[in-house]
């Protein structure tokens, strides 16, 4: 379609010539959308048709007049000329935008009647749903005749489905959200539409060149070009690997020097050693490691926001000296599970980057590297990764977790989480009884990895032994063994067929399994003879592990730690404690829990608990689907609050609030746990003060201020930002490398951000603001700026923009200096509040009181600042602040 831009096959569709066929030839290519499982679209591009996400397949509307700010109309828009095609993200700017939710006023969003969604946006992560749109006209919020749109929740964001409204003028709004931008994004092309008033408007495709000068990539995206054309492509998921084993920090071999100066680096990167994830280390590493004399290593630390992009200073150890040669700046990008770096050349020879090997989680698609051959300074021909380990040459480079598939002889590292083939066969289904019409999966040339559906519904081999007759054929597959419970994890297992009374009478087979958000993927072969099929389970993602393989040592399932020991309780084998053990808390299992953001992760002994009576697999969350997983001997779960809830419930008692949940197992006569007179509930909550008052005490030398907030043991941490704006519409941060200097009078207009909190749960509100002459929230010399969240009313311009309606607060205020000083200093006391108990907008009308009691036991010492604010020549007006005509 024009102004879409799709990325690499997510789905893809295998077809075959054979007798018996999958399900690309059973259900066709999205004949007719027929075959799309839910949560994706069928979209067909010069007459290939394909089942894509839109969370990763839709056009950008960015145009800046869709505001509901904008109250200008001299230029009257249209949306009913246009030929909507597709699903749609909005934007206004940078910043990730939504249809809003609310009755939007008469001649705004660039229009006469605003179009706003008559309900709300779908709350779960990748759920769709149909909602109608309303337009306000002549004093009525649905004057002329609506109609329905589809919506759908990705990661961070929402795509529409649009559709032309009844009339003209009725045009889209579009509300600037805070919500995290999530993945890869994407521009449209130029698609250029008429309006009523017969005059030439344009959608954001036109209105924001695809990525000229890079102009139009959303944040988080980077413009690329090749063979001429640009696109804003996710550093994410595009990017080249470093996988050469002489970066790691541990190699004290220097008899063959690499220099990274002699490398044209260009794009992002991502570091490996061998099939581990790794990464730039962020402590100074002595010289004469890393394959080189002066080792390159961080001078800070990773960002810790998903899809933030952090500049960050790489140093060089030589000669005594962590820094010895001219440091250098990258950028670094925080992925799903893994950084990305956007390398650059270093001052000298022989530099190089080091690697430190780190057990992060791998997350998502990766790609290989181009091959790049280079000088190192002695002249000896050096080769990247890329070249190293050659582009999947034999599967060798791919790191764990991708597979190397080859296409029209181009080699690539992909991961089957994203590149598969859909099995949608209604016969492969346990329940089905009809043989009738046989099929047998032998005749099916398998090639790579497969996802099963049953209709619209996710689904699985089977984990037990299915009646012979069922599943379309003779001989049932069924899997001996259980499915991997670790994301991304990949494991082998065994294919058992079923027939003449034997689960598995004919020679099995083995195939591999992969664990991916909410589903698995196979890498399917063929089965010994015919007639023999795989038969699937319609399933609602509940992971299970902890079952034992037939004809298999149980005690080699369980991988006991080092501190267990196997053995036989009532029945069941499980992990006993080693007798020289140290059993702590033996009541809460030994329970540890750790709390980051809105997520948090529990762990609890898997012998105490089997010591109890309780196996392991038995066990999860309140959220059955959330079951835990085995790490050295602990049982270990995780929430968070974005697309893993795992039913925990968020509250609040007045001064903090907690995330909630319960490992919990309950009696189950037919196994579930050892001994059935018990049941397990073992409740757990991450706790976060309402409240914060955090110190920081620097000068504003770069762009803003920023604090981590480290709280005790058992509660939870999160970031404050404050930033000073240059403009109204926050677009322009101060950037200067020294104090700011503004002009009297000048207005100042200041952000403060709490990051990595719930952004649909929580709000920022601004308790009280205040200026002091030196580096010192408490000094006695003070002007209030903001006081019960309220303009101070003896400072008339100071005006409250934002203040408890999301995680972002925002004021200004004339500038001002204090008498006898040059400099200014800024802190704010902030705290948080519940979105839901619609009390958190302060009233700030006269005579109006918003202080609430506060428990001050709650609270840290000091404030967020930033500073100084620096001016011209001191005044002496005998005032206690000066403004000019003050």
């Amino acid at each position: 379609m024009a102004g879409q831009i799709i990325l690499p096959v997510l789905l893809l569709l295998f077809t075959g010539g054979v007798a018996t066929q999958n399900a690309a030839t059973t259900t066709p290519a999205c004949a007719g959308c027929q075959c799309c499982p839910s949560g994706t679209e069928c979209i067909i591009t010069d007459g290939i048709a394909q089942c894509l996400d839109p969370c990763v397949s839709y056009s950008i509307l960015n145009d800046t007049w869709r505001s509901t700010n904008n109250t200008n109309n001299s230029i009257l828009h249209c949306d009913q000329d246009i030929a909507w095609n597709g699903w749609y993200r909005f934007y206004l700017g940078q910043s990730n935008a939504q249809i809003p939710e609310r009755c939007v006023k008469e001649n705004r969003c660039g229009t006469h009647a605003p179009l706003w969604l008559n309900g709300t946006h779908p709350v779960q992560f990748h759920e769709i749903v149909n909602r109608t749109v309303c337009n306000a006209w002549s004093g009525s919020c649905c004057q002329f005749p609506t109609h329905t749109i589809q919506i759908k929740r990705c990661y961070g964001y929402y795509v529409y489905k649009l559709k032309r409204p009844s009339v003209c003028h009725l045009a889209y709004c579009a509300d600037e959200v805070t919500v995290t931008v999530g993945a890869t994004t994407q521009n449209v092309g130029g698609m250029t539409t008429q309006n009523a008033g017969g005059m030439t408007s344009q959608n954001s495709a036109t209105t924001t060149p695809a990525c000229a000068g890079c102009q139009c990539c959303p944040p988080y995206t980077e413009c690329n070009i090749t063979n001429g054309i640009a696109q804003c492509l996710d550093p994410c998921v595009s990017y080249s690997i470093l996988n050469d084993t002489w970066r790691s920090t541990n190699n004290t071999d220097n008899s063959n020097l690499h220099c990274d100066q002699d490398i044209a680096w260009n794009g992002w990167y991502r570091f490996y050693l061998g099939q581990s994830n790794a990464q730039i280390p962020e402590r100074c590493v002595k010289e004469n490691r890393c394959g080189t004399h002066a080792p390159l290593w961080l001078n800070g630390t990773h960002p810790v926001q998903f899809h933030e992009i952090v500049n960050r200073t790489v140093c060089n150890a030589w000669s005594g000296s962590c820094c010895q040669f001219t440091p250098h700046t990258i950028q670094i990008k925080r992925c799903y599970g893994y950084y990305v770096y956007k390398l650059k050349r270093p001052s000298v020879c022989h530099l190089a980057y080091c690697a430190d090997e780190v057990t992060v989680t791998v997350g998502a698609t990766t790609q290989n590297a181009g091959g790049m051959t280079t000088q190192n300074a002695g002249g000896m021909t050096s080769q990247n990764s890329a070249t190293t380990t050659p582009a999947c040459a034999g599967c060798q480079c791919c790191p764990s977790d991708t597979e190397c598939n080859i296409t029209n002889g181009i080699a690539q590292c992909l991961d089957p989480c994203v590149s598969y083939s859909i099995l949608n066969d209604t016969w492969r289904s346990t329940n089905n009884t009809d043989n009738s019409n046989l099929h047998c999966d032998q005749n099916i040339a398998w090639n790579g990895w497969y996802r099963f559906y049953l209709g619209q519904s996710n689904a699985q081999i089977p984990e037990r032994c299915v009646k012979e007759n069922r599943c379309g054929t003779h001989a049932p597959l069924w899997l001996n063994g259980t499915h991997p419970v670790q994301f991304n994890e990949i494991v082998n297992r065994t294919v058992c067929n079923a027939w003449s009374g034997s689960c598995c009478l004919f020679p099995t087979h083995t195939i591999q399994i992969k664990r991916c958000y909410g589903y698995y993927v196979y890498k399917l072969e063929k089965p010994s003879v015919c007639h023999l099929a795989y038969c699937a389970d319609e399933v609602t993602v509940k992971v299970k592990g902890g079952a034992t393989t037939p004809n298999a040592n149980p005690c080699e399932q369980l991988h006991c730690a080092k501190h267990e020991q196997c053995g036989k309780k009532d029945g069941v084998y499980g992990c006993f404690c080693d007798e020289d053990h140290h059993r702590p808390n033996t009541k809460s299992y030994d329970s540890n829990i750790t709390c980051s953001s809105s997520s948090g992760i529990m762990s609890i002994s898997r012998c105490q608990l089997f010591e109890a009576g309780f196996h392991s697999s038995a066990l999860h969350l309140r959220d059955e689907s959330c079951n835990g997983t085995i790490q050295d001997g602990r049982l270990v779960f995780h929430f968070d609050n974005d697309d893993h809830l795992c039913g925990t419930t968020l509250r609040s008692n007045g001064t903090h609030f907690m995330y909630e949940n319960t490992i919990q197992g309950d009696v189950d006569t037919h196994g579930g746990l050892i001994t059935r007179q018990r049941n397990l509930n073992l409740r757990f909550c991450c706790v976060y003060p309402l409240e914060q008052a955090l110190s920081m005490s620097v000068g504003i030398s770069s762009l803003e201020s920023i604090v981590d907030k480290k709280l005790p043991i058992g509660t939870g941490s999160y970031r404050m930002r404050m930033t000073p704006y240059e403009d109204k519409d926050f677009l322009r941060p101060f950037s200067t490398n020294e104090n700011i200097g503004i002009e009297i009078n000048d207005m100042l207009f200041v952000e403060v951000r709490t990051e990595g909190v719930d952004e649909d749960e929580l709000s920022t509100i601004l308790e009280s603001c205040w200026a002091t002459p030196v580096d010192d929230a408490d000094y006695s010399v003070r002007w209030d700026l903001i006081d019960s969240q309220c303009p101070n009313p003896a400072d008339g311009p100071v005006e409250v923009i934002q203040n408890g309606v999301s995680t972002a607060a925002r004021f200004s205020f004339r500038m001002f200096t204090f008498t006898n000083y040059t400099e200014i200093y800024l802190h704010c006391n902030v705290h948080l509040c519940l979105l839901r108990n619609n009390n958190c907008s302060a009233d700030c009308s006269p005579g109006h009181q918003n202080r609430q009691q506060r428990d001050v036991s709650y609270h840290d010492s000091g404030s967020l600042s930033l500073g100084p604010l620096a001016f011209g020549a001191k005044q002496t007006t005998g005032a206690l602040i000066y403004r000019n005509g003050a």
